[in-house]
């Protein structure tokens, strides 16, 4: 269901949403849109700065700037990785969920 709309949200963006595994050790790519940065299916939490830190990490060039680990191999120039949270905690704290987003450029 999350796959129909994440397109609509997101639609000029490639991208890919992430959810815990049942293990709850590992994020798993629930869907993906276009062509996401990442071929990733699995991570662990602590690869992406995003949830690391429990705010948005945006890179906008990354040569510049620290790349999360789940995109290492792939980073593509520019990324956004969005916890979805609320006061710094999970929305749901038995799902995790993390959207990755490929940035055509800057941000403005």
């Amino acid at each position: 269901m999350v796959g129909k709309y994440a397109h609509q949200l997101f639609p000029a963006h490639a991208g890919a949403i992430y959810a815990y595994h049942p293990s709850r050790d590992l994020l798993e790519r629930m869907v993906s849109w276009l062509s996401p940065a990442s071929n990733t299916q699995l991570f662990e939490p602590q690869q992406c700065w995003a949830i690391r830190r429990g705010q948005i990490h945006e890179v906008a060039d990354s040569d510049k700037a620290p790349v999360c680990q789940h995109l290492q191999h792939e980073a593509p120039g520019a990324y956004l990785c969005l916890p979805l949270m609320a006061g710094g905690e999970p929305i749901e704290p038995s799902i995790r969920v993390v959207i990755g987003l490929r940035l055509p450029g800057v941000m403005p």
